[in-house]
Parts: C-alpha cells; structure tokens; sequence
C-alpha cells in the first residue's frame, strides 16, 4: 500500500490567490447567441450582408417586397437598414422575420422586451404588429408596435410569452399598404443576470459565476488581432448607443454586433467578483500590420482604456464611463499587449506600450506574450494544448523556473488533441493533473485560465470546451468541474509531502486554505485504484472531513441531452485521526478538505 506523507505542522509556501481565473473570447459564438442575451441576429443590419438572418413573410395572395437601404449620411455610423414595401394586402399580412442564432428560446410567462428604430411612409395608415411564434406560426406573445410616424423614433414594447419554444422566432407585420424603414430591431429577455438591460444570459452567465473566478481576461484571443486589423477589436467604437455600435467580422467566421463592448466587460468581471484583465491590441493582426508611424494612436488607445476603466468621474474618459452609469472606478489593474504575438515587430512596440502605460498608470501590471530582451517584463503569458498524457507530463514543467524571473500567466491550457472526444472525463484528469503542477508552482505561477470557456454545439470551432449550450439549455463538461473544484478549493499555502510508492499516473498539491483546513488534491489518472495511507504530521485533525469526487469511464462526457454523465460527488470523511486510509479510484480527481483542531 502507497504512502503519503505530510508536514502538517510547518507554515508552508505561500502561492498565489489570483491563481484560477477564467478567459473569455467569442468564440464558438460564445457571445453572439450565446452568454450576450441579443436574441436578434444582425440587429442593426451591419453583416457584411445587410439582411442576413432577415426573410420576407407573405400570406397567401398578399405582396410585399424587402431589401436594404444605405444611409449615406456621412455621420452615419451603420449605414444600413432594412427596408419592407407593402404593395397588396388581399391575402392578411405582410412582414419580416428573424429566427435569431438558430431560433429564439422564448419560455411560458417569460417576459421579452423589444426595441425599434422605425419610421414609415405617409401613406401607410395602418398598425405594425409584434409577434413572438413557432415555425408553423402558433402565436406565443403578440403585441402593437405604438404607432409609426415619418420620422425616425425609438419604440420599445413588452413581449410576455403563452407558450415555451426554443426555436421560436420574432415576426413584424403589418396589415395595410405603404413602407416601413427599420434600423435597429433588438430583442432581450427581461430577465438578463443582473436585471441589465443589454445583459447577459441569466444560465450562462451563472455557470460563469459558480466558477468563482478571481479574474476574467478578454476579449480574446485572436479576436482581439482579427484575420486583419480592420476586423480588430477597438474598444472606443464599443461604446454607447448599440445602434450606433459598429461591430465586426470576428476572426471566427460570424460578425460581432459589439454588444458586450468594452464597458459591458467591465461590469460583467465586477458582477462576477473577478478582477479584469483587458488585453491591448499591440498592432498586429493575422495577416497585417500597423505601421510603425501610426502605432501611437494604438499605444493611446490602451492608455485612455485605462483612464476609462479607472480615471475620475471629472477625467475626459472617465466622465464616458460616469455617463454609461458607472461613475465609480472599475480597477482595472492587468493590462496584456497582445495575444501569441512575438518577433522583432513585437519587440518593437512592446515597450512603447510598457512606457506610456507606465507614465500614466505606474500601478498596472502588464503581461507580455514573450520575453523582451532589455526590457522589462512583469509576466508572461504562456499557452499549453496537448494530449490528456502529455498535459499531466507538464505538472512539473515550472519546477524549474526561476523565482527571481517574471511572474507566469498560463492564459490558455486545455487537453484538446488526442483523444479527447468533445470533452470527456480523461482530458479534464489531464488538466487537472497540470493544474497540481500550476499550484505546486503558486509562487511563480500567478494566474492561470483554461481555453475555450463557451461552445454554441451548433458552431463548433474547438473541440473542447468548458460550457456547452444552445439557445435554451446548457451543461458543464468534465473540464468544467475541474475548474470549479480547483477554483472553490482553493490553496493559500503549500505544505511540504512526499510519497512512498509508485508516482506513475498520480498527481498531488497538499496545502491549506485560508479557514486553516488541510487540502488534499489527488489526480489518478490510471487504470486502477490506488490505496493510499495518510499521515498528517504534527497536527491534530479534526474527527470528520469531506471528500468531493470527479470519476468513472475516462471516454465519458457530458452533452446537452446527457448534462450529468460525469459530474462531482460529495462524502463525508469520518473516522479521521493524523493517520488514515483511503482509496482513489481509477481514472478520478479527488479533493479532501480536513478541518484541523486548535
């Protein structure tokens, strides 16, 4: 029988309490129908195709026409609406629709709230009507748009569903001849987390939340670099009004409608209790570059994105933020100048990033993607994709780094090659295997957040991910449960042990959280149980303890119809004296949590 041995009495190392956090990117339309609750797609008509996602509604001997308008206005920031003709009305209605991101999930007594920018022409005499309803047309919610003038004019009505449909759609139609103009069509569940209006959704969102993350990075990832710098994201143009928001095409295959712009990130890390991490485009994108006499403007972007998260209410930023309804200071305290960049032109214009930052905000700490030769460098960020095996063969990989050297930012980690299926329970035990590794190494390791955190399953662009969902249900994967576990036990001091037996395939962090209690993480990531003697020394524990654990068929997975295939289980530790057995099964991740006497 293995032997683990533990130096209970001794003060321990203290690690980092920062050190799980999450990372956020719209990928996978992890935003845009995803956790944004905009359950209209192409809201304000700025796809690269103006109606997309829009379709015509005839009744049977009715006509009508739809096409796009170009405002060519030169203040205009979207130059594109919509445009609905009705010519004959012989047969019922004429109209538009919008299913959403494959379809809208509308749900009995819910209430949604819709928002226009409309006019019409001043032969149309008639009523514009709202609809929430099925594929077949039943009629869940239907209510009168207030009446349309021939100028422009924001309407907004309440929708309340009779029926529950995850593939609903929304239709405006109207019974009487004459044209309509649409600008802006926006669609929002009541019931946001939070209660925000331009919110987030309330499932989603709270599976964030139950990660208890002690930071949030975003937005990306290569969203932040784009395919090309005119698809880069650009904090300044994500401000405000959201018909006036430009959005653009993400890097990812679908167009951004810049609803979580930068403000609205902000307020999701303080309602989430997380610190935020913004990172900085550092003028690269794919494919493109800026050039070097233009990069100031990019310097005092990240500058004055500072200023509005963390200036006074009577700064020219910080008055922007005050106005959005946040006059009191986010505390913004990471800045990361860009994602998986490197090479002589990031070398460049690192440290003209670092120094105005510096001048202006001496109190931000700044990530670098690489080592800087002559420069200063506070942290680093470093990004692992592997096999499951090779994953926990990385729990050592910061044993030998230098503590004299930057700080470690490991912003993106996931077992995701091999044979990881769509997420099953062997990936998570490789993560969870590193991540020992990462808390062995608290001290160096300051921060660290698994990558992807969201997958519609519809637009699949990564294999695994921690949050799966569709328009109306979701579920965490095993990696999810990691992440949690390693999150809400978290260790503030390490505690010295060593192992009497064969290491392969397991995987320690001992230590103590901040209450005092001893934490065991154990990682078995073989094929069979391993018996273990346990031995607290110096320390008088407490006669029971929990143990939380995540294991079974190392192929399992969660889906959206099997959502609890692989999820933790709690049991009481009993009996517990300095010296104690137990048994870690096969292919599982175990945390035990022992209360210590006075």
């Amino acid at each position: 029988m293995d032997r683990l041995h533990i130096s209970a009495a001794n003060a321990g190392k203290p690690i980092s309490l920062r050190l799980f956090g999450i990372f956020y990117e719209d990928l996978n339309h992890a935003g845009e129908g995803g956790l944004y609750a905009e359950m209209v797609q192409n809201r304000a008509f700025n796809h690269p195709e103006p109606l997309n996602s829009w379709e015509m509604i005839t009744a049977p001997g009715s006509e009508g026409t739809m096409g796009p308008y170009y405002n060519s206005e030169p203040t205009a920031v979207n130059h594109w609406g919509l445009c609905l003709r009705i010519l004959s009305m012989d047969g019922g209605r004429v109209g538009v629709a919008n299913g959403g991101y494959w379809g809208m999930a509308v749900a009995a007594g819910k209430a949604y709230r819709l928002t226009l920018d409309a006019w019409c022409s001043v032969d149309f005499a008639g009523a514009l009507t709202a609809t929430l309803e099925s594929a077949t047309g039943e009629v869940y919610a239907r209510a009168e748009v207030p009446a349309l003038t021939t100028q422009k004019q924001r309407l907004t009505i309440t929708l309340t569903a009779s029926g529950t449909d995850p593939q609903a759609r929304l239709v405006l139609a109207a019974e009487t001849t004459g044209t309509l103009w649409f600008d802006f069509v926006s669609l929002f569940p009541v019931d946001t987390w939070k209660g925000r209006p331009n919110g987030m959704r309330a499932d989603l969102a709270e599976m964030m939340a139950a990660l208890r993350p002690s930071f949030m990075r975003f937005p990306g990832g290569c969203f932040v670099e784009g395919d090309q710098l005119s698809e880069a994201f650009r904090w300044k143009e994500n401000l405000g009004d959201l018909a006036q928001r430009k959005g653009h095409w993400n890097r990812w295959g679908y167009h951004s409608s810049a609803g979580i712009g930068f403000h609205e990130y902000l307020q999701l890390c303080e309602d989430l209790g997380a610190e935020p991490l913004f990172v900085v485009n550092a003028g690269m994108s794919h494919t493109d570059t800026v050039p070097e006499a233009e990069i100031d403007q990019w310097v005092q972007d990240a500058v004055d994105a500072i200023e509005y998260a963390n200036g006074p209410a009577t700064s020219p930023w910080g008055a922007r933020r005050a106005g959005a309804g946040h006059p009191a200071p986010f505390n913004l305290r990471f800045i990361e100048i860009g994602n998986e960049n490197g090479g002589p032109l990031y070398h460049r214009n690192y440290p003209r990033f670092y120094q105005a930052i510096k001048v202006r905000f001496p109190e931000i700490r700044i990530i670098s993607n690489v080592p800087i030769p002559d420069q200063p460098v506070e942290i680093i960020d470093e990004h692992f994709f592997a096999t499951a095996a090779e994953m926990a063969e990385k729990s050592a990989h910061f044993d030998r780094y230098d503590r004299q050297g930057p700080k470690i930012y490991v912003g993106e980690y996931a077992a995701c090659h091999g044979d990881c299926g769509i997420g099953n329970l062997r990936s998570a035990l490789g993560e969870a295997a590193f991540m020992t590794g990462l808390e062995r190494n608290g001290d160096v390791v300051e921060m660290a957040s698994f990558a992807p955190l969201f997958v519609n399953v519809r637009d699949r662009h990564w294999e695994v991910d921690a949050i799966g969902f569709d328009t109306a249900r979701c579920y965490g994967t095993p990696s999810y449960y990691v992440q949690q576990l390693f999150s809400q036990h978290r260790i503030a001091t390490l505690l010295p042990m060593s192992l009497d037996g064969e290491r392969d395939n397991l995987f320690f962090t001992t230590g103590r959280n901040l209450a005092g209690d001893i934490i065991i993480k154990a990682v078995n990531m073989g094929d069979t149980p391993r018996e273990m003697v346990i031995t607290l020394d110096g320390v008088q524990v407490a006669f029971t303890g929990l143990a939380i654990e995540l294991s079974g068929d190392p192929d399992a997975a969660n889906t959206l119809n099997n959502p609890r295939a692989v999820v933790p289980t709690e049991r009481p530790l009993s009996g517990l004296s300095p010296t104690f057995s137990s048994t870690f099964p096969a292919h599982s991740l175990t945390i035990m949590r022992i209360g210590v006497e006075a």
